[in-house]
């Protein structure tokens, strides 16, 4: 069993891993977030230091820009993908549901 990952990239930047799952915070909100071969970035809703974080997620260029999707998409896909069981199952890593 692969064990949950912290990894802080840069000040108020931090990747977590949990299984198949990685998110990516700025600050302490979750701002990007990879599972299952999808890579979901959310708008850029605060400030230039949040929106460094979010280019160094999905690379800043246009069409990366151009595929954030709203906070209110955001929150729900990444609901979906805490959800998953795949992102929960003991099996991949994940934590398990209690």
């Amino acid at each position: 069993m692969r064990k949950p990952k912290l990894e802080i990239l840069k000040p108020n930047f931090t990747k977590l891993t949990l299984g198949p799952l990685t998110l990516w915070f700025s600050y302490t909100i979750p701002i990007s977030f990879f599972i299952d071969d999808t890579f979901c970035t959310r708008v850029n809703d605060w400030s230039t230091t949040t929106g460094r974080h979010l280019n160094a997620c999905d690379g800043g260029a246009p069409e990366a820009r151009a595929a954030r999707v709203p906070g209110p998409v955001f929150e729900a896909r990444l609901a979906a993908a805490l959800t998953a069981p795949a992102a929960i199952s003991p099996a991949t890593g994940g934590l398990e549901q209690t």
